[in-house]
């Protein structure tokens, strides 16, 4: 490395760390997909790096960022040449060059935090962002360069946030529900012009399938030139403020754990189902199952045919709130074990791991795609996705949201799809009976302050109401208390 020395700028390393932050700081969880940086006989692995075409983004420890720093501007040389030519400009740019090095990084436009392992929004972007939305909550209306240039904001800065992300994509829809109406009037336009009959006249036969992207770019274009605004509608402005609260409600908002980012083996796994008389679902490494009655009103709706019909419930809706008690339950158990109501062995054989992760199967293409994304295309689903966003804010949490093959899920199937007219009693010995390993598991209850929420967002047509978690989601009966239980939803 001698020979880099002299081409390298002073390089500044920040203090070490204190006891206080050593005490606080948590290993990440060594699984299959990161197994670590160290070997088994306690030495330090290889590490490789990816390459950028204009910046080398790297991290390392204090004790090696020299040597990392060196290897990095030596590999760039030996591509491109030592700078010896003084003709030549040196392709290390110095004056960009980053010499001073401690736990916090400024990096595509966000603050990484390596001992405390988070990513979070520099201040000034986060103030940019508050005044932004302060800003939108009093505006009566928006153009769409306004408003392009907001959703492209938000999207950035949401992008970890799954919380946030919500919210945003609640925007997007209620946006794009605008904007589809004006199309459609620029559409009668486009037809009674003739344009449409004229591009397929002129069009040869072998371009006719390039007759929909013409139009569409013209539709575009003319909705563009018109600069017309559209007026702020309370599904946009609710939008707004849930996103706005949360850039103030905490010491450090849009601070994300970064276990919540890196993709890991899951700790936890359950699996649910939903039909259109009850729903359940079924948890072995927490120790809970739960079923659910759907109520007159409910099964009313989901036996209507017409998304338009008062009072409609779609069938992905109650897979979906199948799904949210499962999350309530699995918090609920780790509130409970905090607390010393249960116990963290029953749950982890290793220690609870700092950000546990759990995995969700479903038989429900639509309610796997709406908690992997956070967002859906219906006013209901994204009624109930704010729900979910609440319980990704209560708990650190890392969700994933696999699809399950229908005959593979078999327990919850059979769960869903009991006989929901005998007594819960009944029902439930009929359970026992054709999956005995149910009866060691404890009954989940849900609180009805959760049950209320959930049917408020299921029949709400607009999501307007702030979503607040009730204090208490749940509690874990024995299977001797279950007796006289009745769950309706």
């Amino acid at each position: 490395m001698a020979t880099i020395v002299p081409y390298l700028p002073p390089l500044n390393l920040a203090p070490a760390p204190s006891v206080g932050d050593i005490a606080n700081f948590r290993a990440a969880d060594r699984d299959t997909t990161n197994d670590g940086v160290m070997q088994e006989d306690g030495t330090r692995k290889p590490l490789s790096y990816n390459m950028h075409v204009d910046d080398a983004l790297y991290a390392d420890v204090g004790q090696d960022i020299f040597h990392s720093i060196c290897a990095s501007i030596l590999a760039l040389f030996w591509l491109l040449g030592f700078p010896t030519n003084p003709l030549v400009p040196s392709p290390l740019t110095v004056d960009k060059f980053e010499s001073f090095y401690n736990h916090q990084q400024k990096m595509v436009g966000r603050r990484f935090n390596f001992r405390t392992l988070s990513v979070g929004l520099l201040d000034y972007k986060l103030d940019q962002l508050r005044t932004t939305l302060e800003s939108w909550i009093t505006i009566p209306s928006f153009d769409l360069l306004e408003i392009a240039t907001l959703l492209g904001t938000l999207e950035n800065h949401t992008r970890y946030a799954r919380w946030a992300r919500c919210w945003f994509f609640s925007l997007q829809n209620a946006v794009w529900t605008i904007l589809h109406g004006r199309y459609k009037i620029v559409s009668r336009n486009f037809n009674r012009s003739g344009r449409t009959a004229t591009l397929r006249r002129q069009l040869p036969a072998t371009m006719l399938t390039r007759l929909h992207s013409i139009l569409a770019r013209d539709k575009a274009q003319l909705i563009w030139a018109t600069k017309q605004r559209y007026a702020v509608t309370p599904e946009i402005r609710a939008s707004l403020q849930n996103l706005l609260a949360y850039t103030t409600d905490t010491a450090d908002p849009w601070d994300v754990p970064l276990g919540l980012i890196v993709p890991r083996d899951h700790h936890v796994s359950s699996r649910g189902d939903a039909n259109l008389t009850g729903g359940g679902a079924y948890c072995y490494a927490f120790c809970f199952w739960f079923d659910l009655v759907w109520s007159r009103r409910t099964v009313k709706g989901a036996m209507r045919t017409k998304s338009s019909a008062e009072g409609f419930v779609h069938i992905n809706a109650l897979e979906f709130i199948v799904v949210i008690i499962q999350f309530a339950a699995v918090v609920t158990r780790l509130e409970d074990c905090d607390q010393g109501l249960s116990d963290y062995s029953v749950c982890f054989l290793n220690g609870p791991p700092n950000i546990p992760v759990w995995l969700v199967e479903s038989d429900n293409m639509v309610s796997v795609a709406w908690g992997r994304k956070a967002t859906s295309a219906s006013l209901q689903g994204q009624g109930l996705i704010s729900v979910y966003a609440e319980l990704l804010r209560r708990r650190h949490i890392q969700t994933r949201c696999d699809h399950l093959a229908g005959y593979l899920n078999v327990v919850a199937d059979d769960i869903s799809r009991n006989d929901f007219s005998l007594s819960f009693s009944a029902r439930v010995e009929k359970l026992y009976k054709e999956h005995p390993m149910l009866s060691a598991l404890d009954f989940f209850l849900p609180s009805p302050e959760l049950l209320q929420l959930l049917t408020l967002r299921l029949f709400s047509r607009l999501n307007l109401v702030p979503c607040l978690l009730p204090t208490r989601l749940g509690q874990f009966l024995p299977i001797d208390s279950t007796a006289s239980i009745s769950v309706a939803l």
